[in-house]
């Protein structure tokens, strides 16, 4: 993308991601998310940097807020974990709010509550 029509074509950017990981890996890195629909494609593959010793990868973003992981792919499976953790066990705390409007009335009242751990 050439950027000559300003008026239209503003709201992208080029964004460089980058991960700070050993050369070794055995396997490819992808970035997937929200931006690429969690599809894996040779667009989003990290390459490695040797002079920054990170891996890359440059995205043509629209302007807004997006969700992405680092995941890696190897012959035998596909890890999500192995760069950003898992935290499958972390303990949640949930509130729950039951709020009822009477009829003809233009705001809502609080009628239950409930917090549950989990």
């Amino acid at each position: 993308m050439d950027f000559a029509e300003q008026t239209t074509q503003s709201g992208y950017i080029y964004t460089l991601f980058s991960l700070k990981d050993s050369s070794n890996i055995d396997g490819d890195i992808y970035l997937v998310g929200g931006l690429n629909n969690y599809v894996r494609t040779a667009l989003n593959k990290l390459t490695y940097n040797t002079e920054q010793k990170t891996w890359e990868t440059v995205q043509l973003l629209k302007q807004g807020v997006y969700d992405y992981e680092y995941v890696l792919e190897s012959a035998d499976k596909t890890q999500i974990s192995k760069f950003s953790g898992s935290y499958f066990d972390t303990e949640n705390e949930y509130q729950i709010l039951l709020y009822y409007r009477k009829p003809g009335t233009y705001w809502d009242e609080i009628i239950g509550f409930k917090q549950i751990t989990k």
